[in-house]
């Protein structure tokens, strides 16, 4: 990661290790930052569920508008995060 909170393309995703196994890639908390701006922008407000949770579901076309605007991260990773996230 740069001082700035970017990554460079070779610092995204889960990468090999020396071992062969995918070591995590965990998103900085400026990735995070626009992830959330993302889903309020995009998503809006969520459904509550009885546990206090949001309901997600990212819905059609959703998780693209995000990675756009994460800049950093694919759609699969985007996915992916909003899966932890929620």
């Amino acid at each position: 990661a740069h001082s700035d909170g970017t990554m460079s393309s070779s610092d995204e995703g889960s990468a090999a290790g020396p071992d062969g196994h995918k070591r995590p890639c965990y998103w900085s908390q400026a990735e995070h930052q626009r992830f959330l701006e993302a889903l309020s922008k995009y998503k809006g407000g969520g459904s509550k569920l009885q546990n206090g949770k949001v309901s997600v579901g990212l819905g059609q076309g959703i998780a693209e508008l995000i990675a756009a605007h994460v800049r950093t991260r694919t759609v699969a990773q985007v996915r992916s995060h909003a899966q932890k996230y929620f």
